[in-house]
């Protein structure tokens, strides 16, 4: 296997992972911030959302507490507006006995976003022990899929 594959993965695999690994975080607590669902509702019904990219407003130095983005408007966006875009995973280094300090590097409000849109599967790219993942997922075997070539490289897997 290529590093950097991409894979189609289940949610429930993925949320199974996070909570065995990181028993003292939530998937709902974003850099600290508790995420609000009734206030992603509300957003959603009032159709007030965020559609920049939280990682740009990192990438381009913004004082992120100076902002007013909202965690919430980002996910009712992305529940609006679905982003076919992978969501990376980092595993660590299992055998260096290395976790790193959150499993998700980035794609945290996409994950959010399919999880309330009740989305069974969500693309990932894997960072650190590709083998680990696989298992950690419970990932078994390659399908092939057709898919369009911009996506190309990506396998999925059950």
């Amino acid at each position: 296997m290529k590093r950097n594959d991409r894979f189609k993965v289940r949610i429930s695999n993925i949320l199974n992972y996070l909570e065995e690994t990181y028993l003292d975080k939530s998937i709902w607590n974003i850099w600290g911030y508790e995420i609000n669902k009734n206030k992603i509702k509300e957003y959603l019904s009032e159709n007030d959302l965020e559609d920049y990219p939280y990682s740009k407003l990192i990438e381009e130095g913004n004082d992120i507490a100076a902002t007013s983005y909202s965690h919430e408007k980002r996910i009712a966006y992305l529940i609006k507006n679905k982003d076919e875009n992978y969501i990376d995973l980092d595993f660590g280094v299992d055998c260096l006995n290395y976790i790193p300090s959150w499993g998700i590097s980035d794609g945290n409000h996409r994950l959010l976003a399919a999880i309330i849109r009740g989305d069974d599967e969500i693309l990932v790219d894997f960072q650190g022990s590709v083998n680990y993942a696989m298992e950690k997922l419970g990932i078994k075997k390659p399908i092939i899929v057709n898919l369009p070539k911009s996506l190309s490289t990506l396998s999925t897997f059950i």
